[in-house]
């Protein structure tokens, strides 16, 4: 009886392993369903980002120069996201999960200016957001904040640090309005 009922238990965790990880990007939240008010002040440090030159198409690695001090930014009235799971990391930046299907981190560019092109590249699970727009993200709402004051939403620059090789690329995505 116990070897039963043991057997029984090994099979339904086995099961229930198996179907949470597994969970659909519709049962997931992504940075589209995270609210951030209107007016809300956030402390982000200005970054210069600075692409290395090298030939071919990228990704193109960066050298990164942080301001002294850290400045005051408001969010803004609307809400533009970058279409990602976030995913809890230890240290800074913001982990990615995932990019949500046919969001600005399943299609981004080396360079910008190209918009009305598919992007090449995309995110992957265990790559961090560390710098968005010229400011240096920790939170999903910090990402929110720097997407959307960027100027130009169609290419909001990003430093996305590779799971794979841990270096920090710089990319171009289009941003998706709330």
């Amino acid at each position: 009886m116990i070897r039963s009922a043991a057997v029984f238990s090994l099979a339904t965790l086995m099961l229930l392993g198996a179907v949470l990880p597994g969970q659909s990007q519709e049962d997931k939240k992504s940075d589209r369903d995270t609210v951030v008010a209107a007016g809300k002040e956030f402390t982000l440090t200005p970054t210069e980002v600075t692409p290395e030159e090298k030939p071919g198409d990228g990704p193109f690695e960066v050298k990164l120069k942080p301001a002294k001090d850290a400045v005051k930014v408001k969010m803004p009235a609307e809400a533009w996201t970058l279409g990602f799971f976030p995913q809890a990391i230890k240290g800074t930046g913001v982990g990615v999960g995932g990019p949500v299907e046919g969001a600005g981190l399943a299609n981004m560019r080396t360079v910008p200016g190209k918009a009305d092109e598919e992007g090449a590249w995309q995110v992957d699970p265990g790559d961090v957001i560390t710098h968005v727009n010229g400011y240096a993200v920790n939170s999903v709402e910090d990402v929110i904040c720097a997407v959307s004051t960027a100027k130009n939403k169609t290419d909001v620059q990003i430093v996305v640090k590779d799971v794979s090789t841990e270096k920090l690329n710089v990319f171009y995505v289009t941003a998706t309005k709330r």
